[in-house]
């Protein structure tokens, strides 16, 4: 099978890439549905190892409706048209190879931040579009020596706020939000390791992540939004990047990215019914190959809401590396 990632939800179904061509499947019974031609693919696109070392690939994809795309891979953003497989809305004025997230409003804003190793500290932007990808600018910007990068940006539908998680150290590992599309960004909660997430998971009364540090141990957590207290929920065996639902079930994954602390050759998917009580319901072993070069074993899940019934994945530098991955959740996660 040709190298496979997942890459996001629309409606019942789930795009994928496979190779040089992204694919539309039948996201309840895995069955193909359509395939297009990806633009800007190179001839390693269909070599494992070749991805991984250039970091090739599509990186996010965000629906804009049932003719238009979004696409995220290395160094450009463009929007790619279903029905006849043109392009536009090319945008690679952001630093660093690609942004982590991208997110949209119902309002229709798009959002994505600058993923960057950044040694010095300078400055690190917001992008916004307002006409569905065609042209992009800046809208907020983080001034030097306040934090190191954007790992991504979240839209809230229960609030219709805009949440930003920024990294690395103590001071620039923080939790942010804004109410007023980024006339105002206000840090929620910060200053710690264990405010230092990527991905955020919202529920009505919650906000779930989980802490992405090789200094510390990794935690699941979560965020009251009435009381505004952080609730340490369930010890984990590495840092954490990547999360979704699966209806109302949560699900996170660890990466392998030993350190002096995270000693664990394997990546784990976590999985909860009520954000209480978790379960360990899959794990891989890091592959061979060294991670400086051919990334760290990880498992990445697709954006978008899921009411299929199935945890869908892509597991990476790990055994199974690079397919697409299906397990029910009926019973996984017990009553």
């Amino acid at each position: 099978m040709r190298p496979t990632r997942v890459l996001s939800f629309y409606d019942n179904s789930l795009f994928v890439q496979q190779g040089k061509e992204l694919v539309l499947v039948n996201a309840a019974e895995g069955t193909l549905q359509k395939r297009w031609d990806l633009p800007y693919t190179r001839f390693y696109d269909i070599d494992r190892r070749a991805i991984r070392l250039l970091r090739s690939g599509v990186h996010a994809l965000l629906p804009l409706n049932d003719r238009k795309i979004i696409l995220v891979t290395k160094k450009l953003i463009y929007r790619f048209n279903l029905a006849d497989g043109s392009v536009d809305g090319l945008f690679s004025g952001f630093q660093g190879s690609r942004p982590l997230f991208i997110c949209q409003t119902t309002a229709g804003d798009i959002y994505f931040g600058d993923y960057f190793n950044n040694p010095e500290r300078g400055v690190v932007n917001i992008y916004h579009s307002q006409d569905q990808g065609e042209t992009y600018h800046i809208i907020y910007s983080f001034p030097s020596n306040t934090i190191r990068h954007i790992h991504g940006l979240f839209y809230d539908p229960y609030t219709d706020h805009v949440w930003v998680t920024t990294g690395d150290y103590d001071q620039e590992s923080a939790i942010w939000k804004t109410e007023d599309n980024f006339e105002n960004l206000d840090r929620v909660i910060g200053g710690e390791q264990r405010f230092r997430a990527v991905q955020l998971i919202f529920t009505e009364e919650y906000i779930y992540y989980g802490s992405d540090t090789p200094l510390e141990t990794n935690y699941l957590y979560r965020f009251n939004r009435r009381t505004k207290e952080i609730e340490r929920l369930q010890k984990v065996q590495g840092p954490v990047f990547y999360g979704c639902q699966v209806g109302s079930d949560i699900f996170f994954s660890t990466v392998a990215e030993p350190s002096t602390i995270n000693t664990d050759p394997h990546v784990y998917i976590w999985g909860s019914k009520n954000g209480k009580t978790w379960k360990c319901v899959k794990k891989y072993r890091k592959d061979l190959l060294p991670m400086k070069l051919f990334q760290y074993g990880q498992i990445f899940f697709p954006r978008g809401e899921n009411l299929t019934g199935n945890l869908w994945f892509t597991p990476l530098s790990v055994r199974k590396d690079q397919t697409l991955q299906r397990m029910p959740v009926i019973g996984m996660l017990g009553d």
